[in-house]
């Protein structure tokens, strides 16, 4: 069963991080052990040229730069509340590098053993319409841990109502057991959510609409057996310890079958459910790539109302195998 013991937080100064290790730190009665990591973005070699111009890249430099660094762990413990003396809730003291951004957080995040990574959605240029944070993009596409994007809009993020959303496909199975777990953790409520994809979806110049006739209730009804089956299978294949049966298979109870485009149905369905989390897979069925987001995550992670969590994939498994 997924419990998350250890959480690793990318942090800067922004209000989505705060909220980020807020979010972390209260993920059940037993929080898990956080390790915050900041990265200093290295001097520009103009800005270098000009405090060092006889130094170059000589040993002035590199006491600058520990300087730097010093001074940006004592900013980064004042700002997120950290007594040094204390590291209750931490896995250890903030890690605080010097380098590009873009390629030093995903070099740590592969280094450091962690369950899950929590960030805030968007970083110090703060929130933009239906974008994501750069950095926050960047680690969906890379990383192989589960990634909550977290918005900043509640300075005390609490997890009490999930819903996640499944295709029922073969790498449904690592997102539920997830999502199954996590609610677990932290006594949340559970919805479990397909959407079947209609095939007027991106039909905007109504050419299908207008010569095919598709009836959702109706396909719903005749397909109703088949989704059953596959519900019942996703549910065979969770792991669950004795002792967790009961909260499991309360968890697994409540589910709901929509029909439309799945990245819009997932967004309105959360927000009309008061959803605290989304959870869904990274992606979409015919997607291999391991860096290149689904359509639908890519979607909901950007306009989801409240916080997303996106899980890459895997082990292969099938749903449909007769030796399940």
């Amino acid at each position: 069963m997924y419990k998350v013991e250890q959480v690793l937080v990318p942090v800067d100064f922004s209000n989505s991080s705060r909220c980020a290790l807020e979010f972390a730190r209260g993920l059940g009665s037993e929080s898990p052990l956080v390790q915050l990591v900041h990265i200093v973005e290295p001097l520009a070699p103009y800005t270098r040229n000009i405090l060092f111009p006889y130094a170059g890249l000589g040993e002035d430099e590199v006491e600058f730069e520990h300087e730097i660094l010093s001074e940006a762990y004592e900013q980064l413990c004042r700002h997120f509340r950290i007594d040094k003396k204390a590291s209750k809730g931490f896995i250890g003291e903030p890690i605080v590098r010097i380098g590009a951004l873009k390629t030093l957080l995903s070099e740590l995040v592969r280094t450091i053993d962690s369950h899950m990574i929590v960030m805030g959605a968007f970083g110090e240029g703060g929130m933009h319409p239906d974008a994501l944070g750069s950095t926050a993009e960047r680690l969906l596409r890379s990383v192989a841990q589960p990634v909550v994007l977290v918005r900043d809009f509640e300075r005390s993020p609490r997890i009490n109502h999930i819903v996640v959303a499944v295709d029922l496909t073969a790498s449904s199975v690592q997102v539920f057991a997830k999502a199954i777990g996590l609610a677990i953790q932290t006594g949340a409520s559970v919805e479990t959510l397909f959407v079947l994809p209609s095939p007027f979806t991106g039909d905007s110049n109504k050419l299908l609409s207008s010569n095919i006739k598709f009836n959702a209730a109706q396909v719903l009804s005749r397909s109703e057996d088949k989704i059953d089956a596959l519900f019942e299978r996703l549910r065979q294949q969770i792991h669950i310890p004795f002792p967790l049966k009961e909260a499991a298979a309360r968890a697994m109870e409540r589910r709901q079958v929509l029909v439309g485009d799945p990245a819009t149905e997932i967004v309105r369905h959360a927000y009309e459910n008061n959803a605290d989390l989304v959870v869904l897979g990274a992606h979409d069925p015919h997607t291999r790539s391991t860096r290149t987001l689904g359509r639908t995550a890519w979607t909901v992670a950007r306009t989801s109302p409240t916080h997303v969590m996106i899980v890459p994939p895997e082990v292969e498994t099938t749903l449909l195998s007769d030796d399940q």
